[in-house]
């Protein structure tokens, strides 16, 4: 499964995203897999929801919450390189559309949310792009030194200034 242009992308926090798969590969998880099981392998409560979404976008989770052929596949590799292979090949494939305008190993992160400017939603490409440069990270592929996802904005208001 890859992510289609003028479709939704995932944008759950890296974070969450590997918490999920190597909770998958070392202990398993319950299935199916739902919010409240992504919150008891460590996943914060807060991002249950949008993890699982993000995961059945990226072609892991079936729509009744059953881990995919995809998913199995990771599981069961064998050792790190076979399981950074894996990974390798996945990630490429699911991004294959935002890759041709942009790759984490030589863009900037801004470069990067660009290339999810047709995907929806369309205020969470930052989010989108920190999560491919996260598992592009994690799946031990090179990775600009310009890559590395910039700091949060505040939405805190503080005296003499606007919220940025």
């Amino acid at each position: 499964m890859a992510l289609q242009p003028d479709g939704p992308a995932p944008y759950t926090t890296a974070q969450a995203a590997i918490i999920t798969l190597d909770s998958w590969r070392e202990r398993g998880l319950g299935v199916p897999i739902t919010p409240d099981v992504l919150v008891r392998a460590g996943v914060s409560e807060s991002l249950g929801n949008r993890t699982l979404m993000s995961l059945k976008q990226l072609g892991l989770v079936d729509e009744d919450g059953k881990p995919s052929p995809q998913m199995e596949d990771l599981r069961l590799a064998r050792g790190l390189d076979e399981y950074q292979a894996r990974l390798q090949k996945w990630v490429q494939g699911v991004y294959a559309d935002v890759l041709q305008y942009a790759d984490p190993s030589v863009d900037a992160s801004d470069r990067v949310a660009e290339a999810f400017r047709t995907y929806l939603p369309k205020g969470q490409r930052r989010g989108m792009a920190a999560l491919l440069i996260g598992l592009w990270k994690y799946a031990g592929l090179p990775l600009s030194s310009e890559s590395a996802p910039s700091a949060p904005r505040s939405t805190v208001t503080r005296p003499g200034r606007a919220a940025s």
